[in-house]
């Protein structure tokens, strides 16, 4: 008889083994890690190259918990699970609004009694909004001054610029 086919569940008296850390994922992480694709990535993305230390710790704690018994190891995973903050952060009102204003007070005006806040301005800018450049208008409505004509071999004649109606 098969031992396995005995205790389907493989874990003692009958029920499922609690999950192992996979240490190949972490191996290939690193593996990885020091590839020259990963490697310029983070280059472009961040200005500099990964050391790959966080992914030898994660290889070395995984080697270190497979050495453990499985009752001490599920005991340290789900420790770590509980310790580990959830992806979302729950704020009361006050905390969020203080966040919100950290985050985006320099958009912010204020009333004159500095009480309320009034409405949302530019962004970053010290160009006035709506933008205006002020040699646009110049530029459109007077003749632009143009370079003297490229005058060596194969050069295109002369364009003779357009005639204004006031001269």
């Amino acid at each position: 008889m098969d031992p396995k086919k005995e205790n389907p569940g493989g874990g003692v008296g009958g029920g499922p083994t609690p999950p192992r850390p996979d240490c190949v994922k972490c191996f290939d992480a690193l593996w990885f890690c020091y590839s020259p694709y990963y490697q310029l990535q983070n280059y472009y993305r961040y200005g500099e190259f990964d050391n790959c230390f966080g992914k030898w710790g994660d290889l070395v704690d995984c080697l270190w918990l497979k050495t453990r018994r499985a009752a001490e190891a599920e005991e340290i995973l789900a420790a770590r699970e509980k310790a580990r903050p959830h992806i979302w952060t729950y704020r009361t009102v006050d905390e969020a609004s203080d966040h919100w204003l950290r985050m985006y007070g320099h958009l912010v005006s204020y009333a004159e009694d500095g009480g309320s806040l009034v409405r949302v301005m530019k962004p970053h800018s010290a160009v006035p909004w709506p933008a205006t450049f002020p040699g646009l208008a110049a530029a459109t409505t007077a003749a632009v001054p143009r370079p003297p004509p490229f005058t060596g071999a194969g050069a295109a004649p002369p364009l003779t610029p357009p005639k204004s109606g006031g001269s």
